[in-house]
């Protein structure tokens, strides 16, 4: 199962930030939130085609990041709050409404008048059950999949990208209260296809 996982990852060309299942509290409990996975620097350097160019004005990425998330079917005292997930600097940004179960994914654009994350997806998640997560940033357009479907797709997003080497993916918040599990926390430096997101959430599921 490991030489799989090993070869699975050189072939596709991705990194595992994350992999075995933990609950948020847990990772507050061992590391402190937020948790901080990698910067993207740090994150793509050991790409072959990785190139660092003028920092000031780095090249507009490609890139998808996938998660699996548990969401334990209970209330919360903040029950309007939506709390964070995981964070690449609003590139995107994950949250949860732990009470209504929903989802909100944001995602920066400079486009806004008001200059603030655009939201890009809210809808509902199945509790008590492990859902797939997939954002795929490429040629300024955010596409959605959750468990294999695209359901969100927006055009002409422009994030900021002047210190995007610096930035950092995180888990959680400070005091966070989500009673969630993570796994499978993955970045590719790459837009992976609809297909490929079929095969690996079929794999995934075959593996556990």
């Amino acid at each position: 199962k490991d030489w799989v996982k090993k070869t699975f990852s050189s072939i596709l060309k991705k990194t595992v930030l994350l992999d075995d299942p933990i609950y948020i509290e847990d990772i507050s409990k061992k590391y402190g939130l937020p948790y901080n996975l990698g910067d993207y620097k740090s994150i793509n350097q050991k790409y072959i085609d990785y190139r660092i160019g003028d920092v000031t004005t780095p090249a507009v990425p490609t890139y998808t990041i996938s998660l699996w998330m548990w969401v334990d079917n209970i209330g919360s005292a903040n029950k309007d709050d939506f709390e964070s997930v995981l964070n690449f600097n609003n590139k995107p940004n994950i949250l949860l409404n732990q009470s209504s179960r929903e989802i909100k994914i944001l995602f920066d654009d400079t486009s806004n008048e008001n200059d603030k994350p655009k939201t890009i997806y809210l809808d509902n998640l199945k509790s008590q059950k492990w859902n797939n997560i997939v954002v795929i940033f490429a040629n300024n357009i955010v596409e959605i999949y959750i468990n294999t479907k695209i359901v969100a797709e927006v055009k002409g997003i422009i994030p900021k990208t002047n210190d995007i080497y610096y930035d950092n993916i995180v888990v959680g918040s400070v005091n966070s209260s989500l009673k969630v599990a993570l796994q499978k926390i993955e970045y590719y430096p790459r837009a992976i296809t609809g297909t490929e997101i079929t095969r690996f959430y079929n794999i995934k599921n075959i593996m556990n």
